[in-house]
């Protein structure tokens, strides 16, 4: 180790070292663009057993890695992705609470890896996310409302759109963006206890009707 980083040390400018925090994401990148993806792919040959198989490049945390088609088989990587299985799911939870624009940035700063705003979207839109499972009969439901503020061209009236919240046993939470009839679907197919307790978060018509749908 004290080698490797002998190495990285003789490479690195004296302005990358001016401070603790670029210390930090010096070695982060010099790790990332050097020495984890060999690590990487050492592994992975380790755990497939094969080496063999037209290569493919795959942007993942540990950086840039070469993968056999051979080895994302046995490994479960789906063919044509451009993102290991891990980065994909750090794009998905930042892709949930910010634009696509940003997402790209924040990806960028907390993985090293660059995902532009254009595959962030691509990757939302193809993943299949399935409903939250309530594991016990439902004796307290939570709802809420809110809205959601759309992106639109530069110059353009912003846009602003409802989404609904559902809060179950204060364990399971789901969202519904623009599909009421979802929201009431998904719960009618819940096992609702006898006495339910409704908890209205905000004063909405909807809400007060989507209760006519939810008595056991």
């Amino acid at each position: 180790m004290d080698a490797i980083g002998e190495i990285i040390y003789e490479e690195t400018e004296p302005n990358q070292l001016k401070d603790l925090e670029t210390i930090e994401k010096t070695v982060r990148d010099k790790i990332q663009s050097h020495v984890s993806p060999q690590i990487g792919s050492f592994f992975i040959k380790k755990a497939t057993g094969t080496n063999k198989g037209r290569k493919r490049k795959l942007k993942s945390c540990l950086g840039k890695l070469t993968i056999t088609e051979k080895q994302c088989q046995r490994l479960g990587v789906k063919p044509h992705n451009q993102l290991s299985p891990l980065l994909e799911k750090c794009c998905l939870r930042i892709s949930a609470n910010v634009s696509y624009e940003n997402t790209a940035k924040d990806v960028k700063y907390l993985t090293v890896i660059y995902v532009s705003a254009k595959t962030q979207q691509r990757l939302v839109h193809r993943t299949e996310f399935n409903m939250a499972k309530v594991s016990s009969e439902i004796k307290e439901l939570c709802v809420d409302g809110g809205k959601v503020r759309l992106r639109t061209p530069l110059g353009e009236a912003y846009q602003w759109r409802d989404y609904k919240g559902l809060c179950i046993n204060k364990e399971v939470t789901v969202a519904f963006f623009q599909e009421n009839q979802t929201l009431i679907d998904w719960v009618n197919r819940q096992s609702l206890a006898t006495m339910l307790i409704f908890c209205l978060r905000r004063r909405s018509e909807f809400l007060r009707k989507s209760l006519a749908f939810t008595t056991p």
